[in-house]
């Protein structure tokens, strides 16, 4: 159920001006209604054409006092910034749009409370056995309430919750919402920076570690800056073991190392985004396929034993210290611990191709 909310307010926001989009007690709502009534989530999707800043802020003595609970900045869309706040834990929210220095000439809202999560907005895997996680950027995502950042990355797909996280501010890579950029058919994505944004998982190491364990990553990418790193796993032991997944140059990269064996499958172009990108590790050899076709097909990787308890997005952590930061987008990560068939893995690179806007073979 979705109920339209009508933004009051008739003159452009001008300079820093600050505007009322939602506020439950002006609203002449009791106290905790949105949760009584199943409303659980508020909705905006706005066309702006300059930066601003949406923040929520909860209520518990019916609008004396508010205390900030969420925050998004959202640069100039390519058409319009969409999010998602949720509000049913709160007696009362009000939500407030800062607009930036300039003022603006556009302006448009669309506004509502809704039962369900916009989460319906995400694409709906033809393939689940075997997964170990997924990273969808259209849902999951925590915004630091300082930099509006990415400081939690939830796997709500596997059942086994693993999450990425960052919890240092100025770690933490960027979010683009919906519509705000047309990479990726306007879908949401992550980014970092190539300087120190990165988040850590490392619970899907300790799945991926042992002896020549297998695994198969799809995900949706953009790169930006070759020979840089995107996903990693590796150990806070030692800098000798680890299996990346980087750039070198012009070509996709899968590096491995155990101890004093070390070996490179070098493949591929880096050309316009965006990618479906995939990689098969079955335990001695690696596959990858880009947007479809297949650019290595079964080319040895060192096959021994390989320890490592970190993993990685955007970076590597060899002996736990984080570097090689990746300046990449990424909008969908999937990865498996066991290899999908190859129907399957048809089935996988068709639907994120048609869903993030990618020609796939």
């Amino acid at each position: 159920m979705i109920t339209q909310v009508q933004y009051t307010d008739t003159a452009l926001p001008d300079g820093d001006d600050t505007v009322t989009l939602f506020n439950s007690v002006d609203a002449g709502m009791s106290r905790g209604a949105m949760a009584q009534m199943g409303e659980r989530y508020f909705d905006y999707d706005i066309a702006h054409d300059q930066e601003g800043t949406v923040d929520a802020y909860f209520s518990d003595d019916g609008g004396v006092s508010w205390t900030r609970y969420h925050t998004e900045t959202h640069p100039v869309p390519a058409l319009t910034s969409v999010g998602e706040i949720e509000v049913a834990g709160y007696r009362d929210v009000r939500v407030l749009w800062t607009n930036s220095e300039s003022a603006l000439t556009t302006f448009n809202l669309q506004l509502s409370l809704d039962t369900r999560s916009d989460s319906w907005h995400t694409l709906v895997l033809p393939y689940t056995a075997n997964m170990l996680q997924r990273l969808d950027a259209g849902r999951g995502i925590t915004p630091d309430i300082i930099t509006g950042r990415a400081a939690a990355w939830a796997d709500l797909d596997s059942g086994l919750a693993n999450n990425a996280t960052q919890p240092t501010d100025a770690d933490q890579p960027a979010i683009t919402r919906r519509n705000e950029s047309a990479l990726f058919n306007g879908r949401p994505f992550v980014s970092g920076d190539g300087v120190s944004r990165h988040m850590t998982m490392d619970s899907i190491a300790t799945a991926l570690t042992g002896d020549d364990t297998p695994f198969y990553i799809i995900a949706a990418i953009n790169i930006n800056t070759p020979t840089q790193m995107w996903w990693t796993i590796d150990s806070s032991l030692n800098g000798t073991h680890f299996h990346y997944q980087q750039l070198n140059t012009t070509t996709w990269r899968s590096r491995r190392r155990a101890g004093d064996a070390t070996s490179d499958v070098n493949a591929g172009a880096l050309v316009a985004p965006p990618r479906i990108f995939e990689i098969a590790f079955d335990g001695a050899e690696t596959s990858m396929w880009d947007n479809g076709a297949q650019i290595v097909a079964g080319a040895a990787q060192a096959n021994v034993a390989l320890a490592v308890d970190q993993a990685t997005l955007f970076a590597r952590r060899p002996s736990g210290v984080a570097n090689a930061f990746g300046d990449n987008d990424l909008a969908d990560l999937v990865t498996y611990f066991a290899l999908p068939a190859d129907s399957d893995k048809a089935d996988l690179r068709h639907a994120m191709g048609a869903w993030y806007g990618a020609t796939v073979q």
